[in-house]
């Protein structure tokens, strides 16, 4: 057995594998059931699985390696606490591709690299509620005596990706026969995920797996690439369980250690926004400029013509009489991505000609801002986009829904950013009429 590789100094070790829950869900969220489920596990090198989990989540390793498992399922009646189940739409076949971590606390859950489901409306409710990365897929579930067929081939919203799953099924396993290693790939009572910069735990109850034995029959899958996996290599480790009823408690920030929260040089930010706390987003670019201070301020500020900077903004108009940047005066911008079309209500909080522009924008709760840094002749223009809260939930719901998820439109506006400013170099450095 390979050991363990030693905890960092000021890391808290890992709480121990239970094969009982530790923390019962008092309150739970949601109830759902997982039934009929496959589980397929390779070894993988710690450091690639690290790659893909955010700062603040360490991966949990076993034998001195990293798991990744490959696990299809039936999802049975998803529903509220005190309300019914919604019909078919709360009972359908999953796919899951998952491995495990380790939060601050110590405390172990598991972090999913993607989740493939029939029905498209709990995939975008999980994806604005708990910020799982769930898609749309065709899958069906056939058993044929010990036998049992997971086929799933995913629609949306991450392109191709498919698996071909077919276990025979041996008998249950005596709980003195259950090994340490499925008691570390199944006693997991916690998922963890991330919210811009923020990560996320849930809470998760439910009885002790039933594990059997299977035998691997059929193995066809692109799932693991389309995580950003290289293709495993080895003898699988391959479970099956009839399942059980689980209770999901209501999704927690998680405070980082070692001051992984704090972003230096980043903490000056104007009224009216006043959240004490580090930002939820927070990215910025900057870009120099062979243009004085003042005529960049004066294109940027021009709401009315900013349908020639950003790649998504297609124009704006100033609101209320107001014909001009001043701190307090709103304006409404258009915007459009592919066939969607939304507009957003914006007031300015900085209007300082020469040196800073910024305005914050209702729906979203994101500042935008522009800072003008005189440079010998020219000017370096540093372009930031900071949100102190969450988004709304309408706003959640609209990014799963139209933009492939508020993720994917994140890194959609991150790399509009840099393309607005060197719009913005193009127009401040043209000759002037």
């Amino acid at each position: 057995m390979v050991p363990e590789p030693v905890v960092p100094q000021g890391v808290v070790p890992s709480e121990a594998v239970l094969a009982a829950n530790p923390r019962t869900v008092r309150r739970p969220v949601m109830l759902q059931g997982w039934h009929d489920l496959a589980s397929v596990h390779w070894r993988y090198d710690p450091e690639v699985v690290q790659a893909l989990l955010p700062d603040g989540f360490r991966v949990d390793t076993h034998d001195g390696a990293a798991w990744v498992g490959l696990l299809p399922f039936y999802m049975r009646r998803i529903r509220v606490p005190g309300l019914p189940a919604f019909g078919p739409l709360s009972t359908f076949p999953e796919t899951n591709i998952r491995t495990y971590l380790v939060d601050p606390d110590g405390r172990r859950g598991v972090w999913f690299c993607s989740l493939d489901v029939t029905r498209l409306l709990p995939a975008l409710v999980a994806r604005a509620t708990y910020r799982l990365p769930y898609c749309w897929a065709r899958m069906s579930i056939e058993q044929d005596g010990d036998t049992w067929t997971y086929r799933s081939a995913r629609r949306w919203p991450r392109g191709e990706a498919s698996s071909a799953v077919r276990v025979r099924v041996g008998a249950a396993l005596p709980a003195e026969e259950v090994a340490e290693l499925d008691h570390f790939l199944t006693a997991r009572w916690a998922l963890g995920s991330r919210l811009g910069r923020r990560l996320l735990w849930a809470e998760v109850d439910h009885e002790p797996w039933v594990v059997h034995r299977a035998e691997l029959l059929e193995l066809d899958e692109t799932l693991l690439a389309a995580a950003g996996l290289p293709a495993p290599t080895g003898d699988p480790v391959v479970l099956w369980s009839p399942g059980v009823e689980v209770r999901i408690g209501r999704p927690r920030t998680v405070a980082r250690r070692g001051g992984l929260d704090a972003r230096p040089g980043r903490g000056r930010y104007l009224a009216p926004m006043t959240e004490p706390t580090t930002p939820v987003e927070d990215d910025h670019v900057s870009l120099r400029i062979a243009a004085t201070p003042e005529r960049v301020y004066d294109i940027v500020s021009d709401v009315t013509s900013m349908g020639r900077l950003s790649p998504e903004c297609t124009g704006g108009r100033w609101l209320d009489g107001v014909d001009g940047p001043s701190v307090g005066a709103r304006f409404k911008g258009t915007n459009k991505r592919g066939p969607v079309r939304w507009s957003t209500t914006n007031t300015v909080v900085a209007a300082e000609r020469g040196r800073d522009f910024a305005f914050e924008t209702k729906q979203s709760g994101v500042r935008w801002r522009y800072q003008f840094e005189p440079d010998g002749d020219g000017t370096v223009v540093t372009e930031s986009r900071v949100a102190w809260r969450d988004r709304p939930l309408v706003a959640r719901v609209g990014a799963a829904l139209l933009m492939g998820g508020a993720d994917s439109h994140d890194d959609e506006l991150r790399a509009g950013m840099r393309a607005t400013l060197e719009r913005l170099r193009a127009l401040a450095e043209a000759p002037s009429a």
